[in-house]
């Protein structure tokens, strides 16, 4: 390629990049000033909880104990470090919220050109991400932290597992350890990076069937077996595991319903709303489940 070319791209590709982060600035600049939700918002900031500073008795407490059904310490501790900085007002809590979105924008280019070797179509898919109606949830809802602080650490254990395929590093191949470890500490959902870090390989060309494949991810694995664990049993702690409303067959059907149907919001983003119910209980599945 022209070397010339190639500048020209890289440099339109990072223009796009700011214009990304400007326009998701400017779409969530207003909740800023919003104040906290009954939608579990309480749940995380309300009197008694581990979130006020960053003591040792919180810093403790946050690694120690479940809060509404979660282990997710470094969340906790970073609702403490907000209110330790900046006070109880809610408004900076939606602040840090909108300052991890913007980060999380250059880390999602940062990834997809990574992946892609293409700079300027990775810049133009980081601003759609960017400004997708499906991120509002993340960015607007203080109790959905974790799910910035998540896609943040994800962005990293990835970037880190791309530079170790590509020069067999064994620091990028600890630092993917390190950031799996910090994203599951910030929703236990992390896990999905281990099958995500299989797909990298097939991505890369490298055989699965080959032995170091695997064993170089063992930590990873004893570590989302037992954040699994801890997950469900967070889970059982406010009774969601312990309803009888479905049977597991059930809950099957709903999950893969679920992925059909976010799938198609992100393709066609209408009809959103603050909460999506399950079907009556009681009740057959709908068939499509």
């Amino acid at each position: 390629r022209d070397p010339d070319e190639h500048r020209s791209n890289a440099t339109m590709a990072w223009i796009v990049v700011v214009a990304a982060i400007i326009a998701a600035l400017a779409i969530h600049w207003r909740t800023g000033s919003y104040p906290l939700v009954d939608y579990d918002d309480p749940n995380y900031l309300g009197p008694g909880l581990p979130t006020h500073d960053l003591s040792a008795t919180t810093v403790g407490a946050a690694f120690t104990s479940y809060v509404f059904g979660n282990y997710h310490p470094l969340t906790t501790l970073s609702y403490g470090a907000t209110e330790a900085c900046f006070g109880t007002d809610a408004a900076w809590h939606h602040r840090v919220n909108i300052a991890l979105h913007l980060i999380n924008v250059l880390l999602a280019f940062l990834v997809l050109r990574a992946l892609t070797a293409t700079p300027l179509v990775a810049a133009f898919a980081a601003l759609v991400w960017a400004v997708h109606p499906m991120r509002v949830e993340a960015v607007a809802w203080v109790a959905s932290r974790k799910d910035l602080l998540l896609f943040s650490m994800a962005s990293l254990c990835l970037l880190a597992y791309l530079r170790h395929l590509r020069s067999r590093d064994r620091w990028a191949l600890w630092a993917t350890l390190f950031f799996f470890i910090t994203a599951c500490l910030c929703k236990a959902t992390a896990v999905a990076l281990v099958p995500a870090l299989l797909l990298l390989d097939v991505h890369a060309g490298r055989p699965l069937r080959a032995m170091h494949t695997w064993t170089e991810k063992v930590p990873l694995f004893i570590i989302a077996l037992v954040v699994g664990v801890v997950a469900i049993d967070a889970q059982r702690s406010i009774g969601a595991i312990a309803s009888p409303a479905f049977n597991p067959l059930e809950r099957i059907a709903i999950a893969g319903a679920n992925l059909v149907v976010y799938t198609v919001h992100q393709l066609v983003p209408m009809g959103l709303n603050v909460h999506y119910g399950y079907p009556a209980v009681g009740k057959a599945l709908p068939v499509w489940y």
